[in-house]
């Protein structure tokens, strides 16, 4: 017996949503692994859509904005403790000092704040990171066996990369890959001989 997938909406909508409503499910599920075959075959790409997913800034660039803030911190810091100064030897007077310290209360909040909030982005890119290499590792040991695998495997493999398959009016194929999180990848390398 042959299978076939349906068009949902012909299926459920009873719809003519298409000149073809069914495609044999050999076809497609063939095109769907060589797509996903060349994919895990190239290491590079899946860290490269990992990272266009991700953060926008790179760990060097976020390292180098968070010393920046930690310089401006350290900047107002100073600026207060000369503004004390200049009470303690009389060159400032109560109402100025509370002024200047309002000021740079707030400033040196801001900055905290910022400071804070960069740790906090530095370190889920960092966290991003070591994940996309725990992936690419999975992705280049499984890339090496391609060839050799059985249906099955390929079922096992395909069942933890893809999200969803799409197939438009002109019938042009588009597969969404997922990147499975490391323990994923740990449960799945120790499930598959692939």
């Amino acid at each position: 017996p042959r299978r076939y997938y349906a068009c949902r909406g012909m299926v459920r909508h009873r719809l003519g949503c298409r000149e073809r409503p069914y495609f044999r499910a050999d076809d497609l599920e063939e095109l769907v692994w060589s797509e996903v075959a060349k994919v895990l075959g190239q290491p590079a790409i899946i860290i490269q859509g990992f990272q266009d997913q991700g953060l926008g800034q790179g760990e060097d660039e976020l390292a180098a904005e968070v010393e920046r803030v930690e310089r401006e911190v350290r900047r107002i810091q100073s600026e207060e403790d000369r503004t004390i100064r200049l009470f303690v030897i009389g060159k400032i007077s109560e109402t100025q000092l509370d002024l200047q310290r309002k000021f740079i209360t707030e400033r040196l909040e801001q900055s905290r704040d910022d400071l804070e909030g960069l740790k906090v982005q530095r370190e889920r890119a960092l966290r991003s990171e070591s994940i996309a290499q725990s992936v690419a590792g999975w992705v280049r040991e499984v890339g090496v066996k391609l060839d050799a695998v059985s249906a099955e495997e390929r079922q096992r493999v395909l069942r933890l990369v893809v999200d969803r398959i799409e197939v438009d009016r002109d019938d042009n194929l588009r597969i969404i890959l997922a990147i499975p999180h490391p323990e994923s990848v740990s449960n799945a390398h120790q499930g598959s001989s692939c």
